[in-house]
Protein backbone atom coordinates (compact mmCIF):
# COMPACT_ATOMS: atom_id res chain seq x y z
CA UNK A 1 0.00 0.00 0.00
CA UNK A 2 1.06 3.23 -0.98
CA UNK A 3 2.18 5.81 2.05
CA UNK A 4 1.14 9.21 0.88
CA UNK A 5 1.39 10.34 4.77
CA UNK A 6 5.80 10.09 4.46
CA UNK A 7 5.62 13.50 2.71
CA UNK A 8 3.40 15.47 5.43
CA UNK A 9 5.39 13.55 8.20
CA UNK A 10 8.46 14.75 6.58
CA UNK A 11 9.65 11.34 6.74
CA UNK A 12 11.01 10.50 3.21
CA UNK A 13 14.70 9.38 4.15
CA UNK A 14 12.14 6.84 6.37
CA UNK A 15 10.25 5.11 3.25
CA UNK A 16 11.83 1.53 3.27
CA UNK A 17 11.71 1.53 7.06
CA UNK A 18 7.97 2.07 6.91
CA UNK A 19 7.20 -1.37 5.41
CA UNK A 20 10.47 -2.78 7.07
CA UNK A 21 9.24 -2.25 10.31
CA UNK A 22 5.99 -4.10 9.64
CA UNK A 23 8.20 -7.27 8.04
CA UNK A 24 10.26 -7.38 10.62
CA UNK A 25 7.53 -7.22 13.33
CA UNK A 26 5.48 -9.53 11.88
CA UNK A 27 8.32 -12.24 11.25
CA UNK A 28 9.40 -11.67 14.93
CA UNK A 29 6.22 -12.51 16.03
CA UNK A 30 5.38 -15.75 14.46
CA UNK A 31 7.24 -17.72 16.51
CA UNK A 32 5.37 -16.57 19.86
CA UNK A 33 1.84 -16.58 18.40
CA UNK A 34 2.51 -20.02 17.24
CA UNK A 35 3.33 -21.46 20.48
CA UNK A 36 0.49 -19.23 22.15
CA UNK A 37 -1.68 -20.42 19.55
CA UNK A 38 -1.15 -24.22 20.25
CA UNK A 39 -1.74 -23.39 23.71
CA UNK A 40 -4.87 -21.91 23.83
CA UNK A 41 -6.22 -22.32 20.44
CA UNK A 42 -6.22 -20.75 17.15
CA UNK A 43 -9.79 -18.86 18.43
CA UNK A 44 -7.83 -16.67 21.29
CA UNK A 45 -4.76 -15.85 19.22
CA UNK A 46 -6.66 -14.80 15.97
CA UNK A 47 -9.48 -12.55 17.34
CA UNK A 48 -6.36 -11.17 19.69
CA UNK A 49 -4.06 -10.89 16.54
CA UNK A 50 -6.87 -8.95 14.81
CA UNK A 51 -7.49 -6.41 17.38
CA UNK A 52 -3.98 -6.01 17.41
CA UNK A 53 -3.66 -5.19 13.61
CA UNK A 54 -6.86 -2.77 13.98
CA UNK A 55 -5.48 -0.76 16.53
CA UNK A 56 -2.07 -0.84 14.84
CA UNK A 57 -4.19 1.05 11.88
CA UNK A 58 -5.94 2.95 13.61
CA UNK A 59 -3.05 4.34 15.21
CA UNK A 60 -1.34 4.88 11.69
CA UNK A 61 -3.54 7.06 10.83
CA UNK A 62 -3.49 9.00 13.46
CA UNK A 63 0.77 9.01 14.02
CA UNK A 64 1.81 12.85 14.05
CA UNK A 65 5.24 11.72 13.93
CA UNK A 66 7.79 9.74 12.52
CA UNK A 67 8.41 7.27 16.16
CA UNK A 68 4.95 7.06 16.36
CA UNK A 69 4.09 5.91 12.67
CA UNK A 70 7.29 3.03 13.20
CA UNK A 71 6.18 1.89 16.13
CA UNK A 72 2.15 1.88 14.80
CA UNK A 73 3.86 -0.21 11.37
CA UNK A 74 5.23 -2.71 14.09
CA UNK A 75 1.96 -3.24 15.98
CA UNK A 76 0.62 -3.76 12.70
CA UNK A 77 2.90 -6.67 11.79
CA UNK A 78 2.39 -8.20 15.47
CA UNK A 79 -0.94 -8.42 14.83
CA UNK A 80 -0.55 -9.59 11.33
CA UNK A 81 1.81 -12.41 12.83
CA UNK A 82 -1.03 -14.46 14.46
CA UNK A 83 -3.24 -15.00 11.73
CA UNK A 84 -1.31 -17.27 9.93
CA UNK A 85 -0.33 -19.94 12.50
CA UNK A 86 -3.81 -19.68 13.91
CA UNK A 87 -5.31 -20.21 10.52
CA UNK A 88 -3.40 -23.63 10.09
CA UNK A 89 -4.14 -24.72 13.26
CA UNK A 90 -7.71 -24.23 13.04
CA UNK A 91 -7.71 -25.68 9.16
CA UNK A 92 -5.85 -28.86 10.48
CA UNK A 93 -8.02 -29.36 13.39
CA UNK A 94 -11.08 -29.25 11.34
CA UNK A 95 -10.43 -30.17 7.89
CA UNK A 96 -7.11 -32.69 8.21
CA UNK A 97 -8.39 -34.79 5.12
CA UNK A 98 -8.50 -31.58 3.14
CA UNK A 99 -5.47 -30.20 3.99
CA UNK A 100 -3.66 -29.39 1.10
CA UNK A 101 -6.26 -27.68 -0.92
CA UNK A 102 -7.23 -25.85 2.04
CA UNK A 103 -4.21 -24.57 2.33
CA UNK A 104 -3.09 -23.89 -1.68
CA UNK A 105 -6.38 -21.94 -1.32
CA UNK A 106 -5.13 -19.64 1.75
CA UNK A 107 -1.98 -19.39 -0.64
CA UNK A 108 -4.37 -17.67 -3.14
CA UNK A 109 -6.02 -15.55 -1.31
CA UNK A 110 -3.10 -13.89 0.16
CA UNK A 111 -1.58 -13.69 -2.89
CA UNK A 112 -4.77 -11.97 -4.55
CA UNK A 113 -4.97 -9.67 -1.75
CA UNK A 114 -1.03 -8.65 -2.12
CA UNK A 115 -2.24 -7.89 -5.65
CA UNK A 116 -5.23 -6.35 -4.99
CA UNK A 117 -3.79 -3.69 -1.81
CA UNK A 118 -1.41 -1.60 -3.70
CA UNK A 119 -4.16 -0.27 -5.93
CA UNK A 120 -6.91 -0.53 -3.56
CA UNK A 121 -4.96 1.74 -0.96
CA UNK A 122 -4.03 4.03 -3.54
CA UNK A 123 -7.96 4.70 -4.77
CA UNK A 124 -9.04 4.74 -1.04
CA UNK A 125 -5.95 7.02 -0.37
CA UNK A 126 -7.04 9.51 -3.65
CA UNK A 127 -11.20 9.74 -2.58
CA UNK A 128 -10.49 9.69 1.21
CA UNK A 129 -7.13 10.78 2.11
CA UNK A 130 -4.24 8.35 3.78
CA UNK A 131 -5.68 8.72 7.30
CA UNK A 132 -9.38 8.30 6.96
CA UNK A 133 -8.64 5.39 4.21
CA UNK A 134 -6.92 3.32 6.92
CA UNK A 135 -9.40 4.20 9.91
CA UNK A 136 -11.69 2.51 7.21
CA UNK A 137 -9.45 -0.45 6.73
CA UNK A 138 -9.02 -0.86 10.46
CA UNK A 139 -13.29 -1.05 10.51
CA UNK A 140 -13.05 -3.36 8.26
CA UNK A 141 -11.29 -6.02 10.60
CA UNK A 142 -14.59 -5.97 12.71
CA UNK A 143 -16.14 -9.10 10.44
CA UNK A 144 -13.45 -11.39 11.10
CA UNK A 145 -12.87 -10.79 13.90
CA UNK A 146 -16.59 -11.84 15.15
CA UNK A 147 -16.54 -14.64 12.23
CA UNK A 148 -13.04 -15.73 14.43
CA UNK A 149 -14.68 -16.15 17.45
CA UNK A 150 -17.87 -17.53 16.71
CA UNK A 151 -16.34 -20.35 14.10
CA UNK A 152 -12.49 -21.02 15.19
CA UNK A 153 -11.71 -23.65 17.44
CA UNK A 154 -10.31 -23.60 20.68
CA UNK A 155 -8.50 -25.62 22.91
CA UNK A 156 -10.81 -28.31 24.15
CA UNK A 157 -11.56 -28.81 20.08
CA UNK A 158 -7.88 -29.61 19.21
CA UNK A 159 -6.77 -30.59 22.09
CA UNK A 160 -3.77 -29.82 24.67
CA UNK A 161 -0.14 -29.74 23.19
CA UNK A 162 2.41 -32.16 24.84
CA UNK A 163 4.39 -31.51 27.26
CA UNK A 164 7.70 -32.14 25.00
CA UNK A 165 6.85 -30.49 22.19
CA UNK A 166 8.43 -32.03 18.71
CA UNK A 167 11.45 -30.37 17.71
CA UNK A 168 10.69 -29.78 14.77
CA UNK A 169 14.02 -27.88 13.21
CA UNK A 170 16.03 -31.15 14.38
CA UNK A 171 14.34 -32.99 11.36
CA UNK A 172 15.88 -33.28 8.08
CA UNK A 173 12.99 -32.57 6.23
CA UNK A 174 11.80 -29.93 8.07
CA UNK A 175 15.59 -28.29 7.35
CA UNK A 176 14.66 -29.16 3.55
CA UNK A 177 11.37 -27.43 3.66
CA UNK A 178 12.41 -24.64 5.60
CA UNK A 179 15.12 -24.46 2.82
CA UNK A 180 12.67 -24.74 -0.37
CA UNK A 181 10.59 -22.43 0.97
CA UNK A 182 13.20 -19.60 1.20
CA UNK A 183 14.79 -20.20 -1.89
CA UNK A 184 11.02 -20.19 -3.15
CA UNK A 185 10.26 -16.90 -1.41
CA UNK A 186 13.26 -15.23 -2.34
CA UNK A 187 12.33 -15.65 -5.93
CA UNK A 188 8.74 -15.08 -5.60
CA UNK A 189 9.70 -11.38 -4.11
CA UNK A 190 12.31 -11.38 -6.27
CA UNK A 191 10.55 -11.54 -9.55
CA UNK A 192 7.43 -9.12 -8.33
CA UNK A 193 10.12 -6.76 -7.01
CA UNK A 194 12.43 -6.52 -10.54
CA UNK A 195 9.98 -7.33 -13.33
CA UNK A 196 8.71 -3.94 -13.52
CA UNK A 197 12.07 -2.24 -12.28
CA UNK A 198 13.38 -4.66 -15.71
CA UNK A 199 10.00 -3.67 -17.91
CA UNK A 200 11.18 -0.06 -17.33
CA UNK A 201 14.89 -0.05 -17.45
CA UNK A 202 15.60 -2.39 -20.30
CA UNK A 203 12.50 -1.97 -22.64
CA UNK A 204 11.51 1.31 -21.94
CA UNK A 205 7.89 0.92 -21.11
CA UNK A 206 6.04 3.32 -19.25
CA UNK A 207 4.63 3.19 -15.89
CA UNK A 208 0.98 2.31 -17.11
CA UNK A 209 2.14 -0.25 -19.39
CA UNK A 210 4.73 -1.84 -16.85
CA UNK A 211 1.83 -2.42 -14.26
CA UNK A 212 -0.19 -4.02 -16.89
CA UNK A 213 2.31 -6.56 -17.56
CA UNK A 214 3.72 -7.00 -14.07
CA UNK A 215 0.14 -8.40 -13.38
CA UNK A 216 0.21 -11.80 -14.58
CA UNK A 217 3.67 -12.67 -12.26
CA UNK A 218 1.54 -11.89 -9.42
CA UNK A 219 -1.46 -13.66 -10.25
CA UNK A 220 0.78 -16.46 -11.49
CA UNK A 221 1.77 -17.10 -7.60
CA UNK A 222 -2.15 -17.14 -6.47
CA UNK A 223 -2.95 -19.37 -9.69
CA UNK A 224 0.03 -22.18 -8.25
CA UNK A 225 -0.99 -22.16 -4.74
CA UNK A 226 -4.34 -23.20 -5.60
CA UNK A 227 -2.93 -25.74 -7.77
CA UNK A 228 -0.05 -26.92 -5.90
CA UNK A 229 -2.67 -27.29 -2.60
CA UNK A 230 -4.97 -29.34 -4.76
CA UNK A 231 -1.85 -31.89 -5.75
CA UNK A 232 0.49 -31.89 -3.09
CA UNK A 233 -2.50 -33.86 -0.88
CA UNK A 234 -0.98 -36.66 -3.63
CA UNK A 235 2.59 -35.75 -4.73
CA UNK A 236 5.02 -33.54 -3.75
CA UNK A 237 5.40 -31.05 -5.83
CA UNK A 238 8.97 -30.03 -5.12
CA UNK A 239 10.18 -31.42 -8.31
CA UNK A 240 8.34 -30.65 -10.89
CA UNK A 241 7.88 -26.41 -9.38
CA UNK A 242 11.43 -26.32 -9.85
CA UNK A 243 10.95 -27.10 -13.36
CA UNK A 244 8.49 -24.70 -13.74
CA UNK A 245 10.23 -22.03 -12.42
CA UNK A 246 13.56 -22.77 -13.74
CA UNK A 247 11.57 -22.82 -17.24
CA UNK A 248 10.38 -19.39 -16.37
CA UNK A 249 13.56 -17.42 -15.62
CA UNK A 250 14.94 -18.92 -18.74
CA UNK A 251 12.05 -17.18 -20.90
CA UNK A 252 12.17 -14.59 -18.79
CA UNK A 253 15.71 -13.86 -19.08
CA UNK A 254 15.42 -13.56 -23.19
CA UNK A 255 15.37 -10.27 -25.07
CA UNK A 256 11.95 -10.00 -25.14
CA UNK A 257 8.82 -7.84 -23.57
CA UNK A 258 6.52 -10.83 -24.48
CA UNK A 259 9.09 -13.85 -22.80
CA UNK A 260 9.95 -11.55 -19.93
CA UNK A 261 5.96 -10.95 -18.91
CA UNK A 262 4.39 -15.10 -19.90
CA UNK A 263 8.01 -16.42 -18.12
CA UNK A 264 7.81 -14.13 -14.67
CA UNK A 265 3.89 -15.44 -14.70
CA UNK A 266 5.66 -19.43 -15.41
CA UNK A 267 7.90 -18.49 -12.57
CA UNK A 268 5.48 -17.16 -9.71
CA UNK A 269 3.36 -19.97 -10.64
CA UNK A 270 6.04 -22.75 -10.36
CA UNK A 271 7.02 -20.78 -6.41
CA UNK A 272 2.98 -21.67 -6.09
CA UNK A 273 2.90 -24.46 -6.87
CA UNK A 274 5.82 -25.39 -4.84
CA UNK A 275 5.33 -23.46 -1.51
CA UNK A 276 2.13 -26.11 -0.35
CA UNK A 277 4.18 -29.08 0.04
CA UNK A 278 6.91 -27.84 2.14
CA UNK A 279 4.10 -26.60 4.17
CA UNK A 280 2.74 -30.26 3.93
CA UNK A 281 6.12 -31.68 4.90
CA UNK A 282 6.71 -29.71 8.24
CA UNK A 283 2.91 -30.93 9.14
CA UNK A 284 3.18 -34.70 8.91
CA UNK A 285 6.22 -34.58 11.48
CA UNK A 286 4.34 -32.38 13.28
CA UNK A 287 1.61 -33.51 15.95
CA UNK A 288 -2.10 -31.75 15.22
CA UNK A 289 -0.78 -30.15 18.40
CA UNK A 290 2.02 -28.30 17.00
CA UNK A 291 -0.09 -27.14 13.95
CA UNK A 292 0.39 -23.42 14.57
CA UNK A 293 4.31 -24.50 15.25
CA UNK A 294 4.22 -25.78 11.75
CA UNK A 295 2.44 -23.03 9.78
CA UNK A 296 4.63 -20.51 11.74
CA UNK A 297 8.01 -22.17 10.82
CA UNK A 298 6.75 -22.12 7.28
CA UNK A 299 5.59 -18.25 7.56
CA UNK A 300 8.90 -17.10 8.96
CA UNK A 301 10.79 -19.06 6.54
CA UNK A 302 8.75 -16.95 3.66
CA UNK A 303 9.15 -13.86 5.09
CA UNK A 304 13.01 -14.13 5.83
CA UNK A 305 13.77 -16.11 2.23
CA UNK A 306 12.07 -12.84 0.56
CA UNK A 307 13.58 -10.66 2.31
CA UNK A 308 17.10 -11.57 2.38
CA UNK A 309 16.24 -12.42 -1.35
CA UNK A 310 15.16 -8.79 -2.61
CA UNK A 311 18.04 -7.84 -0.35
CA UNK A 312 21.03 -9.98 -2.58
CA UNK A 313 19.32 -8.95 -5.61
CA UNK A 314 19.20 -5.37 -5.29
CA UNK A 315 23.00 -5.70 -4.29
CA UNK A 316 24.53 -3.56 -7.58
CA UNK A 317 21.58 -1.13 -7.12
CA UNK A 318 23.13 -0.87 -3.92
CA UNK A 319 26.58 0.14 -5.39
CA UNK A 320 24.62 2.73 -8.09
CA UNK A 321 24.73 0.24 -10.59
CA UNK A 322 22.46 1.21 -13.75
CA UNK A 323 18.88 0.35 -13.07
CA UNK A 324 19.57 -2.28 -16.56
CA UNK A 325 22.37 -3.62 -15.02
CA UNK A 326 20.73 -4.35 -11.87
CA UNK A 327 17.51 -5.87 -13.25
CA UNK A 328 19.14 -8.05 -15.58
CA UNK A 329 21.27 -9.06 -12.29
CA UNK A 330 18.91 -10.04 -10.33
CA UNK A 331 16.97 -12.42 -13.61
CA UNK A 332 20.78 -13.89 -13.85
CA UNK A 333 20.85 -14.58 -9.92
CA UNK A 334 17.57 -16.00 -9.69
CA UNK A 335 18.27 -18.09 -12.75
CA UNK A 336 21.43 -19.71 -11.54
CA UNK A 337 19.27 -19.82 -7.95
CA UNK A 338 16.66 -21.92 -9.82
CA UNK A 339 19.42 -24.28 -12.16
CA UNK A 340 21.06 -24.30 -8.60
CA UNK A 341 17.82 -25.88 -6.59
CA UNK A 342 15.93 -27.67 -9.09
CA UNK A 343 19.38 -30.01 -9.97
CA UNK A 344 20.01 -30.27 -6.09
CA UNK A 345 16.49 -31.60 -5.91
CA UNK A 346 16.48 -34.07 -8.34
CA UNK A 347 19.38 -35.66 -6.89
CA UNK A 348 17.77 -35.69 -3.44
CA UNK A 349 14.73 -37.00 -4.80
CA UNK A 350 17.12 -39.67 -7.04
CA UNK A 351 18.98 -40.72 -3.35
CA UNK A 352 15.65 -40.95 -2.08
CA UNK A 353 13.77 -43.74 -3.86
Amino acid sequence: MPWPGIGELDAVAWYGWVSGSYLISSTLFIPPWAILSDRVGPRVVHVTGMLVWALGTAAVSLATSVPMLLAARAAQGIGAAAVVPAGFAAVTAVYRDHYGRLIGIMGAVQATVTLAGGPLGGWLGTWFGWRHSLLLAAALAVPPILLGLFTLPNKSTIGSPSTEPPRLLRAPAVRRAVAQTMLLAALAFGVSNYLPLLLQAHFQLDLGRTALLATPALLGVAVGSAIGGLVSERHDTTGIAWAIVLIGLLLAWTPLVAAATIGSAMAAAGVGIGLPSQLIAVEQIAISAHASKAGGIIQASRNIGGAIGVAFLGIPLQLNAAPEVGARYAFSLMLGTAILASTVTAILRRHKS
